[in-house]
């Protein structure tokens, strides 16, 4: 019997926390407390149909890019090449002829860099994700080079430890 009196008096008080929350309707919100805002990105993938129209499955021009809302943060461009290498595509981009070979749960971006327009990208790829035949190799590149070259602020990229990622 006791025990239904501690169940009934949670359950009151949950309740009383629910109505107190759901009455707010967000009118008691501080005016500091900024509205989270959105930027739209460019995420680059290779597309099939781009590479049966160039007649080449290989090259760099058949990865084009994919739009997505990311919420605006202070490091935009380290977001979006996280979100590039989890390599998430919907159903209707894969119809639409889209693939990537990203994820690889080895293969993470360790550090992001930008001085002077050049931004550095130091990856850590412990299981040789990145490694392979040169097409392989060339489209994950210029997965990451496409997608970190939208950025204005952008003029070159380096990738490193450089004598171990991309390399066929």
């Amino acid at each position: 019997m006791k025990n239904v009196f501690i169940v009934i008096g949670i359950v009151v008080i949950l309740a009383v926390v629910f109505l107190f929350f759901l009455g707010r309707n967000g009118e008691d919100i501080p005016e500091d407390v900024e509205e989270i805002t959105f930027a739209s990105v460019n995420l680059y993938y290779p597309n099939s149909e781009v590479a049966d129209e160039i007649g080449d499955v290989c090259s760099p021009e058949s990865v084009i890019a994919i739009e997505r809302e990311i919420p605006s943060t202070i490091s935009p461009i380290r977001d979006t090449i996280e979100l590039l290498i989890q390599g998430e595509l919907t159903e209707e981009e894969i119809e639409d002829g889209f693939s990537t070979e990203f994820p690889d749960n080895g293969f993470s971006l360790e550090g992001v860099n930008l001085s002077e327009g050049i931004l550095t990208l130091e990856f850590n790829d412990e299981n040789n994700f990145s490694t392979g035949g040169s097409c392989r190799v060339g489209l994950l590149s210029a997965q990451v080079f496409k997608t970190a070259m939208q950025f204005d602020e952008v003029n070159e990229v380096r990738i490193i430890p450089e004598d171990e990622l991309f390399q066929p």
